[in-house]
């Protein structure tokens, strides 16, 4: 059996009056292999998608966006100490200017802009993603129970929380922020390599 993980860093950008949150979420894809004993080959018998919701943080409000770059970058630093990371980050509005900076701090930065449209698409550098897909996301990794949030994970009761309005239509506190930060890396954790025989590993 081979293991292949890697981090997926979700990132929102808060406005002047919300907070930012990082979100960190662990894919690990185990392939078992068999022997094909007619060419005498190892073949690819079965494969595992594991998720693990690892760390989930709000930064406080009035965090100059140069102190949220480099907490971040931080981040990133020490996920790709041991695999291999990428950091999905919230471009919309005032967050363009600031994962445009994170890009020349960080590897790997993938910025998307949150619309209220019905199709993601690619304009030059940036993803325009539907916010739908983004909950949508989330909310199938969570139902099929493909993800797995760390038990003692800080903030766990207050990030379900938001989970739960999120998926309600917001309301309660109006706090989405981990939530959405999880729902990026869960969006970008979707592309996968081709499993046995062509089949996807997606969740679509």
């Amino acid at each position: 059996m081979t293991v292949e993980n890697k981090f997926f860093i979700g990132v929102d950008i808060g406005q002047r009056q919300d907070h930012s949150a990082i979100g960190v979420l662990e894919r690990r894809i185990e392939r078992c292999y068999g022997q094909d004993w007619i060419r005498v080959s190892r073949v690819e018998d079965s494969v595992n998608v594991r998720y693990w919701l690892r760390h989930v943080e709000r930064i406080p409000l009035g965090t100059p966006y140069e102190k949220v770059i480099r907490r971040v970058s931080h981040v990133a630093d020490e996920c790709a100490a041991t695999s291999s990371c990428d950091v999905i980050a919230d471009a919309t509005g005032v967050g363009a200017a600031v994962v445009e900076r994170l890009s020349i701090v960080a590897r790997n930065v993938f910025p998307v802009v949150i619309t209220s449209g019905n199709l993601s698409h690619k304009e030059g550098n940036l993803w325009m993603v539907p916010r739908k897909d983004l909950v949508g996301a989330l909310s199938v990794m969570l139902e099929r129970k493909f993800l797995k949030i760390a038990l003692d994970l800080p903030l766990k009761a207050e990030f379900e929380r938001e989970l739960l309005e999120l998926r309600n239509g917001g309301g309660g506190s109006g706090r989405d922020d981990m939530a959405m930060a999880v729902a990026l890396a869960c969006w970008k954790a979707k592309w996968r390599t081709v499993g046995p025989q062509g089949r996807s590993l997606g969740i679509e």
